[in-house]
């Protein structure tokens, strides 16, 4: 419960320090924010968080909008099994777009076996058409980043 209030309370904090042209209070904003998500990232109110984060900054402002997207990188495979969160990527376009990106440039390992030493390859979706970065082994399931369809037979989609 504190840390969803916390994260809420720091993305209207740094709102609020961004349109007063306060960059210290911006700052030590975001060291609590990001401590926030590190144990919120799992709850519900997460999402509405993320929805506001986009909703409250502005696009130049990579502030909290490279934290929502790094911690959501990082739990990927536990994120996209949410339907609501699968959902998030789709009404807010700028964060679909910006979680492609951190998937392209430092692509993970979406299996359970993190660090199996699998070959990074792109593949695209059959449920969705979305191209995905993946470092795919036969028997291991990866979900799609967009639509969140679970598969292990991803080598037939190779790109």
């Amino acid at each position: 419960m504190e840390s969803t209030l916390s994260m809420a309370f720091c993305v209207q904090m740094y709102n609020l320090a961004d349109r007063n042209m306060v960059p210290a209070l911006k700052d030590i904003t975001k060291v609590h924010f990001k401590a926030a998500i590190k144990s919120g990232w799992a709850t519900d109110d997460f999402l509405l968080v993320v929805a506001d984060v986009y909703k409250l900054t502005p696009e130049a402002d990579r502030g909290l909008r490279d934290l929502v997207v790094d911690i959501s990188h990082a739990n990927l495979e536990e994120l996209t099994a949410n339907a609501r969160f699968r959902r998030l990527i789709v009404e807010i376009p700028q964060f679909y777009s910006d979680m492609s990106i951190a998937q392209a440039i430092a692509p993970k390992t979406l299996s359970r076996d993190k660090g199996d030493g699998g070959c990074t390859e792109r593949y695209r979706c059959p449920n969705c058409a979305t191209t995905n970065r993946l470092t795919w082994n036969t028997g291991v399931y990866f979900y799609c980043v967009r639509c969140g369809v679970k598969r292990s037979d991803w080598g037939s989609y190779r790109l």
